[in-house]
C-alpha cells in the first residue's frame, strides 16, 4: 500500500497537480496473475465475472491447466461464473458439463445467484478496459451487491510497461481493438475511488519477456546468490487492485 498512500491525497481530491511526477521505486516478484488469484480464492466464496475468456480456446486451456475459471473452481470453496455471452455459457454447460455458470448482465437488476448468499470476492479480470463507463460499471455493482460481496479484485493491462512502449520506437500503437482505455496505477485507483469503492491493495503481476542478457542475470541470481529476481513496475503487463465495496 506504499504506492497508494503516496498518491491517496490526489486520488481523493484533497490535493491537485497538473504535472505531478509519481515515482514508484518498489520492486515486485515474478508472480503471475493466475497464481495470485488462485492463492486469494483458496477456501473462499468467489464470483468470477466475465468467466468465459475466448470460448474457442477454453477446452485447450482447460487441458493445459491454464483456464482461469477452472483454476478458481478448483481452489475456491464455491465459485460461480457469470458472463454476457449466452452462446458461450450454453456451450460450456452442454459440452463441458459445468453447471455453476450463468448468462446474465448483473448490472440490470440484482441477480438471485449473487444475492442468495455472502461472497468473499468478485473477480473482474481484464473487464474494465472493455466497458464504456468504468465508474458507472463499478458503482452499479456496489449499489446492487454491497450487502452480499465483501471485496472486489480488478486486473487490467498496465500501459506503463516496457513492452508496450517499445512499439513507439516504430511509431506504432499496440492495442486490443475492443479496448476503450489504458490504465496506470493512478488512473485505475482514481476510477475505483470515483466509483465509491476503497482501495486496500495494489500490485503488479505478469512479467513481460526478458532479453537473453536479463535472463542470464536472472539465472545467476537464482543459482549463485539464491535470490529470486524482482523488478520495477514497468516490467509487468498487469495491474491488480483489491478494494472493498
Amino acid at each position: 500500500m506504499e504506492l497508494y498512500n503516496q498518491i491517496r491525497e490526489y486520488i481523493v481530491g484533497t490535493k491537485f497537480s497538473n504535472g505531478e511526477k509519481l515515482t514508484n521505486t518498489k520492486k515486485y516478484s515474478e508472480t503471475s496473475r493466475t497464481d495470485i488469484l488462485k492463492t486469494i480464492s483458496a477456501g473462499k466464496n468467489i464470483i468470477h465475472l466475465g468467466c468465459l475468456d475466448h470460448v474457442e480456446m477454453i477446452e485447450e486451456k482447460r487441458k493445459k491447466g491454464i483456464w482461469l475459471h477452472q483454476i478458481l473452481m478448483d481452489s475456491a470453496k464455491h465459485c460461480i461464473g457469470i458472463d454476457i455471452n449466452e452462446a458461450g455459457i450454453l456451450k460450456l454447460k452442454d459440452q463441458l458439463k459445468i453447471q455453476d455458470i450463468f448468462y446474465a448482465d448483473i448490472l440490470i437488476e440484482p441477480l438471485k445467484e449473487i444475492t442468495a448468499k455472502k461472497w468473499d470476492y468478485i473477480i473482474l479480470g481484464e473487464i474494465l478496459e472493455h466497458t464504456d463507463n468504468p465508474v458507472l460499471f463499478l458503482n452499479r455493482i456496489k449499489y446492487l451487491y454491497k450487502g452480499n460481496i465483501d471485496k472486489m479484485i480488478i486486473t487490467a493491462p498496465n500501459v506503463l510497461n516496457y513492452e508496450t512502449f517499445s512499439y513507439l520506437e516504430n511509431n506504432t500503437e499496440f492495442i486490443n481493438t475492443d479496448h476503450r482505455y489504458w490504465f496506470t496505477s493512478y488512473t485505475l485507483s482514481k476510477v475505483i475511488h470515483q466509483s465509491g469503492l476503497t482501495v486496500t491493495n495494489l500490485r503488479y503481476c505478469n512479467r513481460i519477456p526478458l532479453s537473453n542478457y536479463q535472463l542470464a542475470i536472472r539465472k545467476i541470481k537464482k543459482l549463485i546468490l539464491r535470490k529470486d529476481s524482482v523488478y520495477p513496475f514497468p516490467y509487468f503487463s498487469t495491474l491488480m487492485i483489491e478494494c472493498t465495496l
